[in-house]
């Protein structure tokens, strides 16, 4: 785990609590790129395509020296986030589309190599049919994908000891040498739904959409593996246990709700996103979770404070469960500054 100093020059400082895998990432860092084109005042969008990108780059640089409770050396963060919008309309039909990547490397003093704080690739594609009367309401088809883009590994400063799953004796690693977790695009989450949406609320301050619908998730996974627990205090080394990870097909419902508004005009603003898919099927295989313990849940909520055109800051709370990956909650904090630029 990376050591928190206190001497810090820096332009990202990210702290993040996991009771799962931290590599596990989080999600939606650049709401500015992936906003839908609006119209001004009561003037309806435009038909047509409406393009929008947006590049972002972010780092850390965090030096301690002689300090009590930090270690001696230097701690390098550098990350870049990419936002894209294609979205299209015409008359009462809509096609939104965004694609979504971040990326973060970390250098710490206790570690000789660079390891990886942040990987996520997002894609979403939306249709929409809205209705006449009223003209808040709605009908939708969505299609959703998560991942991560490069492999994962679980590399530690000191000899560890880590139980494989099927295993019942640890195998001994080094320090400093990797351990092979997941590989590219691992776990990939795929989900297709369709049903209603409502915006009951759109006015200039505040915005809140919702809906409701049915779906089918799917997990894809090779032979990848996820850290299940980590005991620190076992003897003779640290013990590092790791589990399987599971493919999973499942159908049920789905409920989204995401609101967001302004604070203090072009300034500061904030959001707040909640997505539950719970299968109703049951499971395959009988001692698997059932009912509520299978519900999947990724919340966000964040604050966004707009330093200048191209600088903001940002704060964002991350909290996701994926039963069928992991089970345990998976909770992420996120103080980020960042300087970008459009690209379309």
């Amino acid at each position: 785990m990376m050591t928190k100093t206190p001497i810090t020059l820096a332009l990202l400082f990210t702290t993040s609590v996991a009771f799962a895998q931290e590599d596990i990432a989080t999600e939606d860092l650049e709401k500015k790129a992936l906003e839908t084109p609006k119209g001004e005042g009561d003037k309806p969008p435009e038909d047509g395509w409406k393009l929008k990108g947006n590049l972002g780059f972010s780092g850390s640089l965090t030096n301690a020296q002689n300090f009590v409770g930090a270690e001696e050396g230097t701690t390098i963060q550098l990350g870049f986030l990419l936002g894209i919008d294609a979205n299209w309309r015409s008359g009462q039909h809509g096609w939104e589309n965004s694609i979504k990547a971040q990326h973060a490397q970390t250098k710490t003093p206790n570690l000789s190599a660079w390891v990886k704080s942040a990987d996520q690739l997002d894609l979403l594609s939306t249709y929409t049919y809205r209705f006449d009367n009223p003209d808040w309401l709605g009908a939708f088809g969505r299609f959703k994908m998560n991942t991560q883009i490069l492999r994962s590994v679980s590399v530690r400063s000191a000899e560890s000891d880590y139980l494989l799953p099927g295993s019942t004796t640890p195998t001994t690693v080094p320090g400093e040498q990797s351990v092979r977790l997941t590989g590219p695009f691992e776990p990939l989450l795929l989900r297709e739904s369709a049903g209603a949406f409502a915006k009951p609320l759109q006015e200039e301050n505040i915005k809140l959409k919702a809906s409701l619908g049915l779906a089918a998730q799917h997990i894809i996974t090779r032979d990848g593996r996820v850290i299940a627990g980590v005991d620190e205090g076992a003897s003779p080394r640290p013990l590092v246990t790791l589990q399987d990870l599971e493919s999973a097909n499942d159908f049920g419902i789905e409920i989204t709700a995401n609101a967001d508004g302004t604070i203090i005009k072009e300034m500061l603003t904030w959001k707040l996103s909640l997505d539950l898919f719970q299968p109703v099927l049951p499971p395959p295989d009988e001692g698997e979770l059932s009912g509520f313990d299978r519900l999947n849940m990724d919340l966000v909520a964040g604050l966004s404070l707009k330093l200048a055109k191209w600088l903001s800051l940002d704060y964002l709370l991350t909290v996701r469960r994926v039963p069928q990956v992991l089970e345990e909650f998976q909770v992420q904090n996120q103080l980020i500054l960042t300087a970008g630029f459009d690209i379309l």
